[in-house]
């Protein structure tokens, strides 16, 4: 890593996440100046917080609670059991402190790709992807290492901002996280990456990108993967993340598709490529499930939510409950 900031309390690193000129930054640094760096390091770094393992008890616990799914069951069912199964074994997580909700950040980043099937590693992009399958390439570890960077903060998404609603109320970390996964699984926020990836899969076994977009928007709630309210010019996240994508097993395949399908989407409505798209491509160029740019972008934006419930928790209990104004007979 390169030289660590000064130490900054819970509020002060919450305050210095966010978008800047279209840009992504971390405690003044660029998201994607920080990519390359293994997630775990960033995630210590923007903390000020050692990194704990989640136990093994835990991670049975949650584990169990996956297994118990049924197997049409998605990547947000899961994640939300195991996030359950995490809490159950946690008799201390009532503790609304900052250095309880950054061990139990730790439990949830470094326990949840165990508890969905992958390996113990130090790396976490690398226990992630062993979730999917066997050990995979280099290239598919750096590319998911810098989707999880990249997807640490983003402003006050709602996820983040349900987040600090339940903080607000002294939820303990585990509820709060559930709260933020509540408000992500929901087609205009994180799952729309996996709406993305189905678009994205149709084009790649030879539908017209044109069938594809009218296929896609039939399912309502418009254009997966492209444009954003905050990027006038681009989503920077994706325009960092596509580059490493061409090296991965299906890559030049893949990017084909989404070269095929932003022009046409460039062409009829004047949109460019979010980060949905570039996950979408992600996890079809290494030839990961569709939901899998779910589970990435969750993992990732885990960091982002509990440096959000850690600085909420220095503030006013209840400052986020606001009142309704009466306009009834």
């Amino acid at each position: 890593m390169t030289a660590p900031l000064p130490r900054l309390s819970a509020a002060q690193v919450a305050a210095r996440l966010g978008v800047k000129a279209e840009t992504v930054y971390y405690r003044g640094r660029r998201a994607r100046d920080l990519m390359n760096q293994p997630f775990a390091e960033v995630v210590a770094w923007l903390w000020d917080a050692e990194r704990v393992d989640a136990p093994d008890p835990a991670i049975g616990s949650a584990r169990a609670m996956v297994e118990a799914l049924p197997l049409h069951a998605g990547s947000m069912d899961r994640l939300r059991a195991a996030a359950t199964g995490f809490a159950a074994d946690d008799p201390l997580r009532y503790d609304a402190s900052a250095d309880t909700a950054h061990r139990i950040g730790w439990t949830l980043i470094t326990g949840l790709p165990v508890a969905l099937g992958g390996h113990p590693q130090a790396d976490v992009a690398r226990s992630l992807v062993s979730a999917w399958g066997p050990p995979t390439d280099a290239a598919t570890i750096a590319a998911v290492n810098a989707a999880l960077v990249l997807l640490i903060d983003h402003d006050l998404a709602v996820s983040t901002f349900a987040a600090r609603v339940a903080a607000s109320a002294r939820a303990d970390g585990y509820a709060a996280v559930s709260a933020a996964l509540g408000a992500a699984d929901s087609p205009l926020h994180i799952s729309a990456a996996t709406r993305t990836a189905r678009l994205l899969t149709r084009v790649r076994r030879g539908q017209e990108p044109e069938r594809a977009l009218t296929d896609s928007l039939q399912e309502g709630n418009g254009i997966p993967g492209f444009g954003h309210p905050l990027y006038a010019g681009g989503d920077d996240r994706a325009t960092a993340l596509f580059p490493l994508l061409a090296a991965l097993p299906d890559g030049e395949g893949t990017m084909d598709a989404v070269r095929r399908l932003s022009d046409v989407v460039a062409d009829r409505a004047g949109l460019r490529p979010n980060v949905d798209l570039a996950l979408a491509a992600l996890a079809s160029g290494a030839r990961l499930p569709e939901d899998a740019a779910s589970t990435i972008f969750v993992l990732g934006r885990m960091a982002g939510w509990i440096a959000h419930i850690a600085a909420e928790y220095a503030e006013p209990a209840m400052r986020l409950r606001p009142r309704g104004e009466y306009v009834g007979p």
